[in-house]
């Protein structure tokens, strides 16, 4: 089971991304979902994207008409190339989005997809700004000769965030009966920065032991994360509980969560 140590108000945390366009996720009122750029990593292939975009709970953007196309490229930049979540690469010549949502626009641009190759098995990824006046896609891979390194758009109603709790202990022992205080660190990533999440003040469920967080840090990776300490009273877990997650909002009303493994001691 699960059990929630916190559930956050309105507007406590202030969360952003590292290395990214934009200050923080940016909402589409249109479409109701939340849209930032993640890194294609090293390697700079689509997939690394989409990786990246599934691991704080979305998935490389989807693109349902000319609207919302025209938003992406005032938002992100409409001469920058960006991976987008369409892809034939389950079967060549048919194009899906990776949310599984109907395809309902494309803007090929001239001549393609083309699914030239190199790669042996031709391009199977889609690209947003090939034809920087108009926007028009092209079909595209990592492999190929003439590519340049490029990030994708991801798309998602809630994000997901790493957290660590009792950082340095696993599995990650609590005795639910204890009148002290669990330790939870939110984790800085290559998508997002521990650093920039701001308290802002007290909450509803468990509240904080202190008044304000510190930062650390406590997974000796090299960047900084912070850690917040909750009162394991007011937290409510029981002893069938196996996980424990935070949940809150950011100041610009994203929803957030993060999950961890717990272990009930005596």
């Amino acid at each position: 089971m699960r059990t929630n140590l916190q559930m956050f108000c309105i507007a406590i945390f202030l969360l952003v991304s590292v290395g990214m366009a934009q200050c923080a996720p940016v909402y589409n009122s249109a479409t109701g979902h939340w849209y930032d750029i993640v890194s294609s990593d090293p390697d700079g292939s689509w997939l690394s994207s989409e990786t990246n975009a599934n691991a704080h709970g979305g998935h490389l953007v989807t693109i349902n008409d000319a609207t919302e196309e025209a938003w992406l490229r005032a938002t992100f930049g409409g001469e920058t190339r960006y991976w987008i979540g369409f892809t034939d690469v389950s079967e060549e010549g048919t194009w899906i989005w990776l949310s599984s949502e109907l395809v309902t626009y494309t803007n090929w641009d001239t001549g393609e997809p083309s699914n030239h190759t190199p790669p042996a098995v031709g391009e199977d990824f889609a690209v947003l700004n090939w034809n920087i006046a108009t926007g028009g896609w092209n079909d595209w891979d990592h492999e190929r000769p003439d590519y340049s390194q490029i990030d994708g758009i991801a798309e998602f109603d809630v994000f997901i965030v790493d957290i660590d709790i009792k950082p340095g202990s696993f599995p990650n022992p609590i005795n639910h009966k204890s009148k002290g205080v669990i330790p939870v660190a939110i984790l800085t990533t290559s998508i997002s920065d521990a650093t920039t999440v701001k308290f802002f003040g007290h909450c509803s469920g468990a509240s904080m032991a202190h008044e304000d967080a510190h930062l650390e840090d406590v997974d000796n990776d090299g960047d900084i994360d912070m850690v917040l300490h909750f009162r394991t009273q007011e937290t409510h877990i029981s002893t069938s509980d196996t996980e424990a997650r935070i949940e809150g909002e950011t100041l610009y009303g994203l929803t957030f969560i993060g999950t961890d493994s717990i272990l009930i001691v005596p």
